[in-house]
């Protein structure tokens, strides 16, 4: 999947953080560009909560993601 990141800010450290549906962590990967492609080739097939946050864990976005 591809993520873009609306008002990138090049100072700032992005964590993307993938869970299952009960708020298990399953992925985790730092993004350094405003638009970064993200393998979760790994993961079963099931539906996902995803959040970016910042350095400060204050989150920039939240959705979800469905693995077919």
């Amino acid at each position: 999947m591809t993520c873009d990141i609306d008002n990138y800010q090049m100072n700032e450290r992005y964590r993307f953080r993938v869970f299952d549906m009960t708020g298990r962590k399953t992925h985790k990967e730092m993004i350094f560009s405003n638009q970064q492609t993200i393998n979760l080739s790994n993961l079963p097939k099931r539906m996902y909560i995803f959040q970016v946050v910042n350095k400060n864990n204050a989150l920039k976005g939240i959705g979800k993601i469905l693995i077919q």
